[in-house]
């Protein structure tokens, strides 16, 4: 059984060594100077001790005190978080995100534990999707692509800077015999088939003064996941987002047979709810995302947009 002291004596004891006297505890409590010292009193009988001694018209707490008060603080703001999770609505830890197929899976995904260890209590629903942002606002509360996006009512932010990469197995590159660029010419070109991917193999063998053959080898993906995971097959070389294939390269499935020779990259951008419309769990969740893209490219020059309510609305999700 646990032996404790009454509550309200914690609090108050907790209050006046925080705060430094009776009047600030009894302000920031509600109730009389009078009742805050009854209550340290209570807490003085339990002990059997003094807890604060008089130097002048300042109040000081004992050694014992101040080790008490800093356990009983820690204590108060677990309980004040539990509390706040506990009344905050499921609807409003919830928070709904979409993005490609390729960027939610290569990117955001094997990211998103970290974000569970700081955020316990939110839940996060996951929509990999193409689909026209007319089509997804009203389902998702953060809507992630790879081009600037308007919307009333919602912001947009840049999350981080990207390049185009070229990769393969390592296992190619041995095979192959990989020494000088001009090798790749013989090897078989991984493309996808969307836009962004037209013309970018000329783009890299023309930026190193080479010529694509007429016989050059090619083979096409309708998806960019899908060529992703040609890639790591070992089918062939393909000119892809670093950040995309950042953990592949990390582990050594996949390796740059010749970094530094790169092209540019969209950026990856985030629409959300402007100014305060988002739940603390969707600002939470922004937040974090936005420190992500700090740690690849540092922070952009734009409006943080987050307020100090929401930095201290934001423990109760922690």
């Amino acid at each position: 059984m646990r032996q404790l002291p009454p509550l309200n004596s914690i609090k108050g004891f907790e209050a006046v060594v925080r705060l430094g006297n009776y009047n600030n505890a009894a302000a920031e409590l509600g109730v009389t100077h009078g009742a805050v010292s009854r209550q340290v009193r209570v807490l003085e009988e339990f002990f059997g001790c003094k807890l604060f001694q008089t130097n002048g018209r300042q109040l000081v707490p004992t050694e014992l005190a101040r080790y008490y008060a800093t356990e009983c603080s820690g204590a108060l703001d677990r309980i004040a978080q539990a509390t706040s999770r506990l009344r905050e609505p499921a609807a409003a830890r919830l928070v709904r995100v979409s993005g490609t197929p390729s960027m939610t899976m290569h990117w955001l995904v094997p990211r998103l534990g970290e974000f569970q260890k700081r955020h316990p209590a939110v839940e996060v629903s996951l929509a990999a999707s193409r689909e026209p942002i007319d089509q997804l606002v009203t389902s998702n509360d953060i809507i992630l692509r790879r081009t600037p996006l308007q919307r009333d009512g919602f912001e947009c932010r840049a999350l981080f800077r990207d390049r185009r990469v070229l990769v393969c197995t390592p296992e190619l590159v041995e095979r192959a015999g990989l020494k000088d660029p001009s090798d790749v010419l013989d090897q078989t070109l991984l493309i996808g088939d969307g836009r962004r991917q037209a013309g970018v193999w000329d783009d890299w063998i023309r930026a190193r003064g080479l010529n694509m053959p007429k016989s050059a080898k090619r083979m096409k993906f309708d998806h960019v996941f899908v060529l992703i995971e040609a890639v790591l097959k070992g089918l062939g070389l393909a000119l892809l987002s670093h950040e995309l294939m950042e953990q592949h390269l990390r582990s050594g499935r996949l390796v740059e047979p010749f970094p530094g020779l790169d092209l540019p990259y969209p950026n990856l951008y985030a629409l959300y709810p402007s100014g305060n419309r988002g739940s603390v769990s969707v600002r939470a969740f922004l937040r974090w995302l936005i420190q992500e893209g700090e740690k690849i490219s540092g922070p952009f020059a734009q409006a943080d947009p987050f307020d100090a309510e929401f930095d201290r609305r934001e423990l109760a999700l922690r």
